[in-house]
């Protein structure tokens, strides 16, 4: 009898915490003051560089987050191990593409870019607090192409060849990443609680062969993987 006791305590206890809960994601998201906010960081890596990384965002203890977008970011540099003979590595990052890009694999693509070219699988993690213990807990079962992001750029400029000559096709004037991936419901993050985005690169184009009659090893690639979530802070509970 006593065990059956404890154990309808047990119950009562877990509904009463299920419901306060389901109370607060359906009550709770978009009451109160609202302040836009955009977590952002990156990671660099090195071409063909296969390792993962982290990405962690924390949410201040004093205030819940609601995030409602994440997007990723491919950029690029061109570094060297013979600054004598190439000259300095480049300071800024360029945009580049994901290999998911259409027609991204194709010579004619870009004027310079052909090379810059990466993929990745994403996995995102979260740690809340529960009581006095740490909890964590997987957004999806398994590591997400990036692609599924849909941070596709467009109207990359796209190249043609005239007479054996590469040019820049002037319909593809513009750059910009219009996209991005919304939950399909926001997406509550209590104070206090990080999250985890953790990226693993599949794909980090060379920029020359490292053997054969073309092959130069002390001119390589470094690329960037920016990623954006976005969302806003809930100002009081």
């Amino acid at each position: 009898m006593r065990r059956l006791v404890e154990q309808q305590k047990e119950i009562d206890e877990l509904l009463t915490r299920v419901e306060r809960l389901r109370a607060r994601r359906r009550d709770r998201v978009r009451d109160g003051d609202r302040i836009d906010y955009a977590f952002v960081d990156s990671i660099t890596f090195s071409e063909r560089d296969n390792a993962a990384q982290n990405i962690v965002f924390t949410v201040p203890q004093e205030t819940d987050y609601v995030a409602e977008r994440l997007s990723f970011y491919p950029s690029y540099r061109f570094v060297t191990t013979d600054e004598a003979a190439n000259g300095p590595d480049e300071i800024p990052f360029r945009p580049c593409v994901f290999s998911g890009y259409e027609g991204a694999m194709l010579n004619s693509f870009e004027l310079d870019s052909v090379a810059g070219i990466v993929d990745c699988v994403v996995d995102i993690s979260e740690d809340y607090r529960l009581g006095s213990k740490t909890k964590s807990r997987r957004y999806q079962n398994i590591s997400t192409p990036v692609s599924m992001f849909y941070s596709g750029a467009i109207n990359y400029r796209q190249g043609f060849s005239v007479g054996g000559v590469l040019s820049a096709d002037v319909r593809y004037d513009g750059f910009e990443f219009a996209s991005t991936m919304p939950f399909p419901c926001p997406y509550l993050l209590a104070g206090g609680s990080s999250l985890t985005i953790r990226i693993a690169p599949i794909l980090a184009a060379q920029r020359l062969p490292t053997t054969g009659p073309n092959a130069d090893p002390t001119q390589q690639n470094e690329y960037r993987v920016t990623a954006v979530l976005e969302g806003f802070k809930k100002v009081w509970k």
